[in-house]
């Protein structure tokens, strides 16, 4: 153990265990409400597409050629 260690009140890993508790809940809320967000886009995304394939007659063809128009520019790969 060194000095600095030595230093430290008897109570600091327990307030140690504290802050690393208090970080993993806010990033696990915010993990929650990026997937939460996400999902009503896709929601969204997929009810403009009903919308036009009944209002606009989409049919087969539209749906897949939009896709493949989006997944090169929004793909990670």
């Amino acid at each position: 153990m060194s000095d600095a260690e030595k230093q430290l009140p008897g109570n600091y890993p327990s307030f140690l265990k504290e802050v690393k508790s208090r970080i993993h809940e806010a990033q696990y809320a915010a993990l929650k409400a990026v997937n939460r967000e996400l999902v009503g886009l896709y929601w969204d995304i997929g009810r403009m597409i009903v919308d036009r394939q009944v209002g606009e007659s989409w049919g087969k063809i539209n749906c897949p050629a939009t896709g493949c128009r989006f997944k090169p520019r929004v793909s990670r790969d």
